[in-house]
Order: structure tokens, then C-alpha cells, then sequence
């Protein structure tokens, strides 16, 4: 079956010239992005013009993902890195079709991935990069954080290495001890969500991760008591501090990596 480009569809339809579309797809090889991206950043077309295109040609709905709560499960159907890979979202599962957000409806070898991974019937729903990026941080975020945590309760914990350095990229680890596969996920999560600030509070049942999000703390994830020892030795390790310190305020740095980018942490401990 032959499908109908982006480009070629939205010249059908008269919102794109054929001189406009050689110069965004040349555009899009300079730049790397997605021609419906490319397309919009550079006023060429609406994104409003965009989606009625796309949902008057195709029948695909377009969906507002900041109204929407996204079930935990569909992580079950859709892994984190087929969602990252195709820039998609699970939406919701019904009568055994598979709802999925993407910006790229056309997109048909992600809609084939998706329906041989999920062994579901896949319906596209039309979004934006924006919001299809922040939703998958809400659904896959805590993900690596939640399994890190079942194999630390899970195993003993004098069986945890915390002692290595820092790893260059911690989207890298999988191999890794839990513990720092946990402190790496908090990070990890913190970037994600554009947190500025990442509290870990020991308290008497169990330590508290806070992280601070468009202004406010938020309580993200909580630690087992006879887990924490570990996870705050893991951190001074990473900056450099005196792990068998305890009396004294401590100070440290660490630069990391989180999907490619490069991240400069500051790293405080109270006695």
C-alpha cells in the first residue's frame, strides 16, 4: 500500500508550495528535525492547520495530553524505549485497540512497531512534541526508579556496591548495582521534570525524596530506612566527599550526563 508523505499531503490540500517544501526539507536536513516540526518552527504552516489537515485526511483525532490521565499499566504494553525511540505515548487501551499520541501520524513503520510489541489493533492520535515529551516523563519517569527500589527491599543490603565512580552517563546503567541505579533514576527523574532542586530527608521509618518542580517541593519517591545509609553514601561518592563523615556540613559537585545532555550538580549534606 502506498502512503501519502506529510509534505506531499499538505501540498495537496494547497497550505504548501512545492518550492516551500524543497526549502523545509532542506531545512530539515540541516537542522535534523521532524518535517511537521520544521515545518511550524519556521511559519510555514499553523499547528492548528496541521492537525485539521491531518484529521480531515486521515480521520485522526487530535487530543490535548494535559487533560488526560495516562493509566500506569500501559507501561506494561509500551516500553519506555519504544515510547522514546518513535517520540510516542500510550493513551489508553480500549475494547483492544491501543490509543497512541504522536506528532508524526504518518509515521506507519512506529505505528507497526508498536502493534507487534503491544499485540494490539494501534489508533494515532495527533499531538505535540511538547506535550507527548512531557507526558512520557510522567509515565515512564518513576519506572527506574520503582524497580531499582523492589531490588533493593529485595536484597541484602550489605551485597550493594556504592562505591564506584559516577557514571559519564547514568541513562547507561543497567548493569549497575541497585543503589546507584536508584540515585541515578532520581536524578534522571529530577531532569526530566525540570526540578531544580532534589531533597533527600532521613526520617525515622524511611527517607523521603522531595524534588522541587515549578516552584513547589514535591514528595516524589521514599527510600527504606535500611536503604538509606547506602543511597547517601552513593551521593557523596559522586561528589567527591568524605563518605565516612558524618559530623561535619559536606560540599561536593558532580557532572553527569542524562540522555546527552550535560548536567552540573551541586551537592550538599547536613550532619
Amino acid at each position: 500500500m502506498a502512503y501519502k508523505r506529510l509534505g506531499d499531503l499538505l501540498i495537496t490540500v494547497g497550505l504548501l508550495t512545492d518550492d516551500q517544501l524543497k526549502e523545509a526539507l532542506a531545512i530539515q536536513k540541516k537542522e535534523g528535525k521532524k518535517l511537521g516540526a520544521v515545518l511550524i518552527e519556521h511559519g510555514f504552516i499553523k499547528q492548528s492547520d496541521l492537525f485539521k489537515t491531518l484529521e480531515r485526511q486521515l480521520g485522526v483525532e487530535s487530543i490535548d495530553l494535559t487533560q488526560v490521565v495516562i493509566p500506569k499499566d500501559l507501561i506494561q504494553i509500551v516500553p519506555r524505549t519504544l515510547a522514546r525511540k518513535y517520540g510516542i505515548v500510550p493513551v489508553r487501551l480500549q475494547q483492544g485497540n491501543l490509543y497512541v499520541a504522536m506528532d508524526d501520524p504518518l509515521n506507519f513503520i512506529a505505528i507497526e512497531d508498536v502493534k507487534v510489541v503491544s499485540r494490539h489493533k494501534v489508533i494515532p492520535l495527533i499531538s505535540t512534541a511538547e506535550q507527548i515529551t512531557r507526558a512520557q516523563n510522567d509515565l515512564y519517569g518513576s519506572e527506574l526508579a520503582d524497580k531499582a527500589l523492589e531490588e533493593l527491599n529485595s536484597q541484602d543490603r550489605g551485597e550493594q556496591n556504592i562505591s564506584s565512580s559516577a557514571a559519564a552517563d547514568i541513562s547507561s546503567d543497567e548493569n549497575a548495582a541497585p543503589t546507584i541505579r536508584l540515585v541515578n533514576s532520581f536524578i534522571e527523574y529530577a531532569v526530566h521534570q525540570n526540578a531544580s532542586d532534589i531533597h533527600l530527608e532521613p526520617r525515622e521509618r524511611q527517607m523521603v525524596v522531595r524534588m522541587r518542580i515549578d516552584g513547589s517541593l514535591r514528595q516524589c519517591f521514599t527510600v527504606p530506612v535500611s536503604s538509606q545509609s547506602a543511597v547517601v553514601a552513593r551521593i557523596k561518592v559522586m561528589g567527591s566527599m568524605n563518605v565516612a563523615e558524618h559530623k561535619i556540613p559536606l560540599d561536593g559537585r558532580a557532572n553527569i550526563k542524562v540522555d546527552g545532555t550535560d548536567i552540573d550538580m551541586r551537592i550538599s549534606t547536613l550532619p
